[in-house]
């Protein structure tokens, strides 16, 4: 009886902390798009070495905030997950870690861009 008010206690923790992560995310994510417009145009290149239009680095940067950081989170979050933690199972692991990971992807690409502005504003 007690292991299964232990086990209860532990689905609920984690079902509470990847709310939070959740809610987090979208923060971060809406920070990410407003600071978009903000950066300069032309530091951007592509592999040609032709400069990108402010355009095409919004769309890149869409393309990456909800696609690829979630994709690389996910991927991630499956390898990562394998460690243990807590004596939970795999499933109730997986989706913690990926969105825990996905959230520090996004505070990353935001504080670089804020560096980025500040650098460009103010130098």
């Amino acid at each position: 009886m007690e292991e299964l008010d232990e086990t209860k206690k532990s689905t609920t923790l984690i079902t509470d902390q990847r709310n939070r992560l959740i809610f987090y995310i979208i923060i971060a994510m809406i920070l990410n798009l407003i600071l978009v417009p903000f950066a300069p145009g032309g530091t951007a290149k592509h592999l040609n070495g032709q400069s990108a239009t402010q355009d095409e680095i919004v769309s890149s940067t869409i393309r990456t905030i909800f696609i690829g950081i979630p994709a690389i989170g996910f991927i991630l979050g499956s390898v990562i997950t394998l460690f243990p933690y807590k004596g939970l199972p795999y499933s109730k692991k997986y989706l913690y870690f990926s969105l825990a990971i996905i959230l520090v992807l996004e505070i990353v690409i935001l504080t670089l861009s804020a560096i980025v502005l500040i650098k460009h504003k103010f130098m």
